[in-house]
């Protein structure tokens, strides 16, 4: 009867995330590891990016869910709170791209025990409606932030699955 309620506990656990199983990818001239969904598609270096990981969902040719982390060396001095401002500037540099932004959440978080800054938001891009999640924080003079986004009516179930992959990132 244990074993069958741990079973069940479980499954539950894992059809609740949406995530399945999980690999690690490791970053150690960056300082970080992060796990992402096993059937995730995994991209590497993508336009700027330390790793891009796209959700399986969807057509061909649809926008699909996805996790992006950005790594990047601060100037020397950089606070907490003008990063965290730049981070909020370059969504705004996009508005001749976007439309019908709306700020929904802005608050004070923590990624791997750091406190950091997490943003929710959304905008149109062309009939595409999306709506982003995203979490910086600052160790060591390195700016981190994971974004996730979703197309807005995937949006909620989206959001459990990017909470798994935000805890299980850790600093090297």
């Amino acid at each position: 009867m244990g074993r069958y309620l741990l079973t069940l506990f479980l499954f539950a656990v894992l059809a609740f995330t949406g995530c399945g199983g999980m690999t690690e990818y490791s970053f150690p001239g960056k300082g970080f590891s992060i796990e992402f969904p096993d059937k995730w598609e995994i991209k590497k270096g993508f336009m700027g990016t330390d790793i891009m990981a796209l959700s399986p969902e969807g057509e061909a040719g649809a926008f699909r869910s996805n996790v992006v982390v950005v790594a990047e060396k601060l100037d020397p001095g950089t606070r907490a709170d003008e990063y965290y401002r730049l981070q909020f500037k370059s969504i705004a540099a996009l508005t001749d791209k976007i439309t019908q932004f709306k700020l929904s959440e802005n608050r004070t978080d923590s990624i791997d025990g750091y406190s950091g800054k997490r943003l929710v938001y959304g905008y149109n891009i062309g009939e595409l409606r999306v709506k982003i999640v995203s979490g910086a924080v600052i160790k060591k003079g390195t700016g981190y932030v994971i974004t996730g986004t979703a197309p807005e009516e995937k949006f909620d179930s989206f959001l459990d699955t990017y909470n798994a992959i935000v805890r299980s990132f850790r600093f090297r």
